[in-house]
Formats: C-alpha cells, structure tokens, sequence
C-alpha cells in the first residue's frame, strides 16, 4: 500500500468516527455556520469598516474563524484516541505516522472548509457580496490556515492531560480569539497593547489574507490590519499578493511552530498522573 492509500483510509475512519460523536460534529459544522451567517446578516446595513460594508467584513472574518475549527474537532479527535490507545494499535499495523496525522488532519478540516463554502454563498446570495476578487489567494489562504491549525491542534494535543479536559481548555482560547483577531473589528479598537500583539497570533494573519482575497484591496498591510487607514483603492492580482506576503509569511511561521511542538511534546501513550 502507498502512502497516499494509508492517509486515505485514516481519513475515511476519522469522518466515520466524528460523525458518530454528534455533539463535536455538530459544534464544529453548525455553530460557525451559524455564527457566520448571523453575525454578517445583523450588520448588513450597519456603517462602513475600513471602506467595506460591515456585513461583508464580518463575513470576511467568519470565514477565517471558521476554520480555527479545525482545533477544536482534532484536539479532540487527538487527544480521545490517544487516551484510547487507537494510535497506538495503528503504529502496530506499520500505518506511518505522517499518514496518521494527514488523514486526521483532512478530517478535521473538512467540516471547516464546507463551511467556508456555504458561507461564501450565503454572502453572494444574502448580502449582495460578489464572488472573490482573487479566488486563488483566497484559496491559498483557507489551505494554508487550515495547515496551521492542524499543526497547532496536534502539537497542543501533547501537552493536554485528556481528553475530557481539552475542551474546557480550547474553547476559551477559541473565544478570546474571535474578540482578538479583526474578525468584525479592525484591531486598532482593542484596548492598549493587545492590539499590537493580537496581529501575530494565528487568527489575525487568515483574516488578513482571506479579506484582501474576497475584497480586492489591501487589507495585509499592518496600516490596514490595525484600521490605522483605509484599505485603500482595489489592488490588481498581482498587487493582492504582494499585500498579503506578510501574512503568509506569519501563517507559515506558526504552521512550523506547530509542526515543532507536535515534534517535541506529542507522545502515542496516554498522559498518567504523576508522570
């Protein structure tokens, strides 16, 4: 069997296995499905943010926060196989470990990416958005976040004592981050230096690229991300990247953080007391 085989049948598994526990599919499908639906429609005829109309930034933002999902679902995911033993029993069969994790990750993902694609929809149906201005840096960047916070999930997940209280640990983080991230607010409105800070944490680089991605105009730039001026005149193609080459770069640093702690902290046996 090929590599590609055995990541195929984890993912397979792991779907299988994440809709039987209905209370994490349904958390990680219908509440950013319909955080992203509400939140937009209610300030669909609010005023304008950063020369966006505030509906259409707010989607912008969910569609980004929708993904950091992805940590909630395989932390979980992670974490109760781990606690189980099943990682253990699938290294015996020789399944390789980057295929373990490329198969989970997948699974974990796709729930996010569906919901970005709805929400996209209901964006250019609901709110009059219009299709993306550049759909290859959008996609560029709904991948890449993904990446990143499967990369995160799985290098947290080794330092979690279980899963039973992984999520009481996830959840305020996942909180704290839609407030932190210039998802319906640019960042200047934070208080004092939690603004300055708030640009390098995971979130706030996909929101970037995501809203210069379905926009057209500069929303990259740490001018544009702090709401220090206005997203400025649409950018051409090549102008979109070049706006967003900042937060890429940022996205990549923390997928390689993630990947690293995965490295160092992530262990197959469960964590015992007094260990």
């Amino acid at each position: 069997m090929t590599w590609l085989t055995y990541a195929r049948a984890q993912f397979l598994l792991s779907q299988r296995v994440y809709w039987k526990r209905i209370g994490i599919a349904l958390t990680g499908t219908l509440v950013p499905l319909a955080l992203g639906g509400f939140m937009p429609f209610q300030l669909r005829h609010g005023p304008a943010v950063d020369g966006a109309p505030a509906g259409v930034y707010a989607l912008t933002g969910f569609l980004a926060f929708a993904l950091f999902f992805t940590v909630y679902t395989l932390v979980n995911a992670v974490t109760s196989r781990r606690d189980a033993l099943v990682y253990k029993r699938l290294r015996a069969a020789s399944l390789p470990d980057s295929a373990i994790f490329a198969g989970e990750g997948a699974a974990a993902s796709l729930p996010g990416l569906a919901v970005a694609v709805v929400l996209i929809a209901f964006g250019v149906v609901v709110l009059g958005a219009g299709a993306p201005a550049n759909p290859l840096l959008l996609v560029i960047g709904l991948l890449l976040g993904v990446a990143m916070f499967t990369m995160i999930a799985v290098g947290i997940s080794g330092i979690l004592p279980s899963a039973d209280t992984s999520m009481w640990i996830v959840t305020p983080v996942m909180v704290l981050f839609m407030f932190c991230s210039g998802i319906y607010a640019p960042l200047a409105s934070l208080p004092g230096p939690l603004a300055d800070v708030a640009v390098y944490l995971p979130m706030a680089p996909v929101v970037s690229i995501v809203r210069t991605a379905y926009l057209g105009t500069d929303f990259s730039s740490h001018g544009a991300i702090m709401g220090l001026r206005g997203a400025g005149a649409p950018l051409d193609f090549l102008g979109q990247f070049q706006a967003a080459v900042g937060p890429l770069c940022i996205t990549l640093a923390w997928a390689v953080i993630g990947l690293s702690f995965a490295r160092k902290y992530f262990r197959w046996d469960p964590k015992r007391s007094g260990r």
